[in-house]
């Protein structure tokens, strides 16, 4: 019975694929519907360690990657993976609604480290020990509109967030 189902929506132009959690397969998708027109400039906003970059740099061969991570310990990680790559910028600055310093909220794992507080329920929806909060550190934030008017950025086709909650504000900063 599936197999006559996908047939048929093969034919009307669908073509079903199993779920795949793995980030790289969202670029795959993202660079398809970009083929015609390819990306130029990329906001990479909470690069982390450069997972997302490097899918990027995979994905979108002829954009030039603003990646963003604001933590000093991560920032280092992110420059090593991306070091070999003319067509990366990493740069060591917090995306928001506001320009200057802010305090982020360092946990054990520095995926979920965010400019907000963690809520107690964060711990059910994370695995076991990664939104253990281990301390805080004074970081540099920015709006994208300023850091855009700084390097004469007139256009970004593509924004990533993943703030960790933060994302409202930086589209804020993003008129």
């Amino acid at each position: 019975m599936k197999s006559l189902v996908r047939k048929l929506l093969h034919v009307l132009g669908y073509n079903i694929t199993r779920s795949n959690p793995d980030r790289s397969r969202a670029f795959q998708d993202l660079a398809k519907l970009f083929r015609a027109k390819p990306l130029r400039i990329i906001f990479d906003v909470g690069a982390n360690e450069g997972q997302p970059t490097v899918d990027c740099l995979n994905f979108f061969h002829e954009a030039m990657i603003f990646s963003f991570e604001p933590f000093g310990d991560t920032f280092q990680k992110l420059q090593k993976a991306v070091s070999e790559s003319s067509r990366v910028r990493p740069v060591n600055y917090a995306l928001g609604d506001m320009v200057g310093t802010a305090i982020i909220q360092v946990n054990a794992n520095s995926v979920t480290n965010s400019l907000l507080a963690n809520v107690p329920e964060a711990a059910k929806f994370q695995p076991a020990g990664m939104a253990v909060h281990i301390g805080q550190a004074k970081i540099q934030i920015t709006t994208v509109d300023n850091y855009r008017a700084e390097q004469r950025i007139d256009f970004i086709d593509l924004l990533k967030l993943d703030t960790q909650g933060f994302e409202l504000h930086v589209l804020k900063g993003a008129e």
